[in-house]
């Protein structure tokens, strides 16, 4: 548009220029052959002539062209003593300018002068003047001068402004319209790419990016896109079963290392003996858990390959994580408290043992985060809509699949919640948006070695592979609460807790 309005500015102000220099020199030509029709006709009445015949000769043999509408005479003598004029008098100074001019090369200018008794009422006037000193018949010398207003050459010039500065404007809306227009189709395919670069993520590596069709440039693009989208899944398959075989490897030793711990006769260790076995013991757990969240994860993030083993009621699910983590409670003492719902038939279908796994994750975090003497709230609900989007994390989990050979399944609607509430310090704001991250947690948790930062990756991962979603907030006054919502599988016929082939 810059370059588009600068380009007509240049060519309108040229044009526009020769416009008015063609004005003008039409305006003159129009003028010079007027005048030249006034001296043919007032010549030959000199010196006799007055106002009053020169009026009325105009009137008769002078039917003025638009142009050069307003034409005005006056003659003046060799004394400047003025002979006739026509309506609106020329001043007597004027006379002196065109005294030397012959009617073959007048006197021409562009000046401002007054006019008296002018139709339109104005006395102050921009017209030009024509004049030229003549022979009269009594071979006395006259000076004949004409005078018009240029107010029509200055309308046809304000046109062409007005024209110019029209077009101007349309051809800058155009221009934008235009640019608008083609700058979408150009850069159409680049926002396609964009989109699907934004739903890459690292349980999405293995889809490849939409075969719609785009010009050459941007399907260049696009392959090239999908191939580091290729090279990004292998090594992503290549980590995960790095991190599945090595936790592998470590079981075996970590549980022979735990087991001779364990049965190791103590009673003949000195102290210092005695703290260490207890200190390689309980590392030992600690290391094997850690091995067992790896498998988890590792799973769970290879979620295709994981097969729903059951139908079963919310409430008999949550009942059981509760008597799971029941132990770890009441070491900690702190109580929980289940709040089951009354839609007893409400169930979900998945995968029951990481089902379990994402539940006590979110029982025993709280259970940590607890004082002593506190409880922890657990509560079922069912729910038309979610209170959050399902998999906003954005990682295009993929939602579990149900083999069609299994069970008819009808739509999964409505949803429910599973609340766990506990009533500790809270999460620090600077750690909400990445809780669900791996080896996220507070630092004091890592300080006291409690957990490893894997417990709620792995549990917003299951929720995510069962079409779910797990969310978190700090609640007044104290304490936060963390929600699962999944999709309620509902089938009359079935009831209880369904195999499924």
């Amino acid at each position: 548009m810059l370059l588009l309005g600068i380009t007509q500015i240049v060519l309108g102000g040229i044009f526009l220029l020769y416009q008015q220099s063609a004005v003008d020199e039409l305006f003159f030509q129009r003028v010079r052959s007027r005048y030249s029709d006034v001296l043919a006709r007032t010549t030959p009445l000199l010196p006799t002539l007055d106002g009053p015949q020169l009026a009325e000769l105009f009137r008769e043999n002078f039917q003025l062209e638009r142009l050069v509408e307003g034409f005005t005479v006056t003659i003046y003598d060799s004394s400047g003593r003025m002979l006739a004029s026509t309506p609106g008098v020329i001043d007597a100074s004027l006379a002196t300018l065109a005294a030397t001019a012959s009617p073959e090369k007048p006197f021409l200018a562009r000046y401002s002068h007054r006019l008296l008794g002018m139709a339109d009422g104005s006395s102050q006037r921009q017209g030009r003047l024509i004049g030229s000193s003549v022979g009269g018949p009594d071979g006395r010398s006259y000076t004949v001068l004409g005078a018009m207003s240029d107010d029509h050459s200055q309308q046809l010039t304000d046109t062409f402004e007005r024209t110019f500065l029209l077009s101007i404007a349309m051809g800058l809306v155009a221009s934008a319209f235009a640019g608008w227009l083609i700058a979408g189709f150009a850069t159409r395919p680049i926002e396609q790419l964009q989109a699907m670069a934004r739903r890459l993520g690292p349980l999405s590596m293995n889809t490849s990016l939409s075969s719609e069709a785009l010009p050459p440039e941007a399907a260049a693009l696009r392959a090239e896109l999908d191939a580091a989208r290729s090279r990004i899944a292998t090594a992503f398959a290549a980590q995960e079963r790095f991190i599945s075989n090595v936790s592998h490897e470590l079981k075996t030793p970590i549980a022979v290392l735990l087991t001779e711990g364990q049965i190791l006769d103590r009673r003949k260790l000195s102290p210092e003996a005695t703290r260490f076995v207890e200190s390689a013991c309980e590392e030992m757990r600690r290391l094997g858990s850690m091995v067992e969240s790896f498998l988890t994860l590792s799973r769970v993030n290879n979620g295709r390959a994981v097969r729903p083993t059951a139908i079963c009621p919310v409430n008999e699910l949550v009942m059981e994580s509760a008597s799971h983590c029941a132990a770890m409670a009441n070491q900690h003492r702190v109580a929980l408290q289940p709040l089951l719902t009354d839609a007893v038939d409400a169930k979900v279908i998945g995968d029951l043992t990481l089902l379990r796994t994402m539940i006590d994750n979110l029982i025993r975090n709280a259970i940590r985060f607890s004082p002593a003497g506190e409880q922890i709230k657990i509560v079922v609900s069912v729910v038309d809509q979610p209170d959050q989007p399902l998999n906003e994390r954005g990682d295009a989990r993929p939602a579990l699949k149900i083999p069609s050979a299994s069970v008819s399944l009808p739509a999964m609607s409505p949803f429910v919640q599973i609340s766990v509430r506990d009533f500790g310090p809270g999460i620090p704001s600077t750690l909400l948006p990445r809780i669900f991250d791996r080896f996220v947690q507070a630092a004091e948790e890592d300080r006291l070695g409690r957990g490893h930062g894997l417990g709620l990756e792995i549990a917003q991962g299951v929720a995510e592979l069962h079409g779910g979603a797990i969310s978190v907030r700090n609640v007044e006054p104290k304490g936060c609460e963390f929600t699962i919502t999944l999709p309620i599988f509902s089938n009359a016929d079935s009831s209880g807790r369904e195999s499924l082939n």
